[in-house]
């Protein structure tokens, strides 16, 4: 079984999929790519029942994630963090019909660190209210007590240094720009960058004039290879 992949993928794919955590070797939209690979000679109901699923539920899940825009796929881990988008709710996003309302939703996951449910009942919400995301999110929002805004920027890196590279200089660089508490999380891979601030650090005169849509991919790939 699994005829189109090699050892080490299968190795992977029964190492990620329906185990715990701590135990997943690869990552979501590597597994998403491995699915859709391996369905080249294998059904979902083989492949499930080859990496001992009950059921082909979390493999659908998994694939609907190439349904994302490719650079919100680059965000999806399998757990929360300040920079990423967790399995559950990347996979609730993916859900949506419409490319710019999964665009925008995983903007606002990521900048109010929406869980699976929220992302459920802002969706609904516009389903049924006819209207759009961003105003079903504030209705949604509005019924959580104390929530702190984030703010998200994302973008392609040029390549001049290696990811680790430059994940320590943006990193460094922004500390030393906004302040170091601001910079909540930097995350670079597959050529793209994330960058999470908190509302001091974006809101103040001196990232507003390098973090502009004009500006902040230039300005990210200076600081990157600095």
């Amino acid at each position: 079984m699994l005829a189109a992949l090699t050892p080490a993928e299968r190795q992977d794919l029964i190492m990620s999929v329906g185990v715990h955590v701590k135990r997943r070797r690869a990552k979501p939209m590597r597994l998403a790519g491995l699915i859709d690979k391996a369905l080249a000679t294998d059904s979902l109901d083989e492949i499930a029942d080859h990496v001992n699923l009950r059921g082909t539920t979390i493999l659908r899940k998994l694939r609907s994630l190439k349904d994302l825009p490719e650079e919100v796929q680059n965000l999806v881990d399998w757990g929360t963090s300040n920079a990423g988008l967790s399995f559950s709710v990347a996979a609730e996003i993916a859900r949506c019909a419409d490319g710019l309302d999964r665009r925008k939703l995983a903007q606002l996951a990521l900048e109010h660190h929406l869980r699976k449910d929220d992302v459920q009942a802002i969706v609904q919400r516009a389903s049924r209210a006819g209207c759009s995301v961003e105003d079903a999110a504030e209705e949604i929002l509005k019924l959580r007590p104390d929530v702190e805004q984030q703010f998200l920027y994302v973008g392609m890196l040029d390549g001049r240094v290696s990811d680790d590279v430059a994940r320590r200089s943006i990193r460094r660089n922004l500390a030393k720009l906004v302040g170091a508490e601001n910079v909540l999380a930097v995350r670079c891979g597959e050529g793209r960058f994330s960058v999470v601030l908190n509302s001091a650090g974006a809101e103040s005169k001196s990232a507003r004039q390098h973090l502009s849509s004009g500006k902040l991919q230039s300005f990210i790939n200076e600081i990157a290879a600095s």
